[in-house]
């Protein structure tokens, strides 16, 4: 009996360790099953999911640059004035017509700005059929409303994105029907990376060859106080005018535009024009204009911290200076608008005249909490740089 017991107990022993070693091939083998599982199967990163599907929808870039011609209208002296854009995507209906979408893009609010410079940029579905764009004025006590409004469609009317957009669109007013205001943007698949061309269609400098033989009197009157350039005032006959008659309306040289090298001689005013009268070849580099309104906040002070010829000549007054003061406050919070040494003031609070009425128009402006400068200078503006630190918000 106990020989019996023995044995059975031991073939009971037995049987546990090849348990053990049965699971253990089992837990060996779901093991090795489930790295296999994960060398065949994709990884999957919840991020980069979610940044793929943003990709897929959003494929188109809008870039909206600025406004210009805005209306006043509500301003008053010493209340300050706030503006910014917002993009509404309006989703496409039967018939080719658009519904209301909603906002999807708000640009940061510009303070005291009278010609907003914003280069935001956000991105859109490709299936969007129309953009709407809105500019909204507000005071600091909170209240808003709609100062203007334009609209871009994908694919139907004049104005469309259909293949990308880079210009100008006119504003509609609100209450003005006569107001000349205008919304700059571009539009272009986010993949797409080109030079595009300026909002106007011309660029921003051109080469005028002109021959003199005789060295006579050139016909033409420039202002050259205190500046790097020339700026045309008028043209008369003579050989601008022969060389005028003789190309498109695009390369003319007009009152307005800026000489900024002739035959190679930059950057000095008194030796261009010296070039220009002792040479019968000339190839003269002439730079567009461009007119910027900024709105200085004066608050009693004064000085505007800038520096003007004290012998005044000529349509326009040069600045020659900027140094500590309201026109350097600005500069601080309007990065875009920079008021620079060689711009040139050709209006205060609208009025123009010559350098010495606009000299007198800004010692009596000193009196009022704001005025409004019109500077022109040469076009030196760049889409592609609208990617740079925003200026301070409000």
């Amino acid at each position: 009996i106990f020989v019996y017991l023995w044995f059975k107990l031991r073939r009971q022993f037995n049987r546990f360790p090849a348990k053990a070693a049965i699971m253990g091939n089992v837990s060996a083998s779901a093991q090795s099953l489930a790295r296999v599982q994960c060398a065949t199967s994709p990884k999957i990163d919840e991020n980069k999911l979610e940044i793929s599907e943003m990709e897929e929808s959003r494929n188109l870039k809008v870039l909206i640059v600025g406004a210009r011609g805005l209306p006043e209208a509500g301003w008053f002296p010493g209340e300050d004035r706030f503006l910014s854009c917002t993009l509404r995507s309006l989703s496409e209906d039967v018939g080719d017509s658009t519904q209301r979408g909603e906002d999807v893009f708000t640009t940061r609010r510009l303070k005291n700005v009278v010609d907003p410079i914003w280069k935001e940029e956000t991105y859109i579905p490709e299936t969007t059929a129309a953009l709407e764009f809105n500019v909204w004025k507000a005071d600091s006590y909170g209240m808003s409303g709609l100062l203007a409004s334009a609209t871009l469609t994908s694919k139907h009317g004049e104005l469309n994105f259909n293949r990308g957009f880079h210009g100008e669109l006119p504003l509609q007013v609100q209450g003005d029907e006569t107001a000349d205001a205008y919304l700059a943007i571009r539009v272009q698949a986010e993949a797409e990376d080109y030079e595009c061309p300026p909002f106007d269609g011309l660029e921003s400098q051109f080469t005028a060859s002109i021959s003199n033989p005789t060295r006579k009197n050139l016909g033409i009157d420039m202002d050259s106080q205190g500046c790097e350039t020339l700026l045309v005032t008028s043209v008369r006959a003579g050989p601008i005018m022969a060389y005028n008659s003789a190309v498109e309306l695009e390369q003319q040289i007009l009152p307005g535009h800026f000489v900024v090298s002739v035959n190679g001689v930059e950057g000095d005013a008194t030796a261009m024009q010296r070039e220009m009268q002792r040479k019968s070849r000339l190839e003269v580099v002439l730079g567009r204009p461009e007119d910027v309104r900024i709105a200085i906040n004066v608050d009693s002070r004064r000085s505007l911290g800038i520096g003007i010829p004290r012998r005044q000549t000529g349509s326009s007054l040069a600045i020659t200076q900027v140094r500590k003061g309201p026109v350097e406050d600005w500069n601080a919070e309007n990065p875009w608008q920079k008021v620079q040494v060689g711009d040139r003031i050709v209006a205060v609070n609208g009025q123009r005249g010559n350098a010495s009425d606009l000299a007198r128009s800004l010692k009596a402006a000193m009196k009022i909490p704001r005025m409004q400068l019109t500077i022109t200078r040469p076009i030196a503006f760049n889409p592609d740089e609208a990617l740079l630190e925003p200026p301070m918000l409000y």
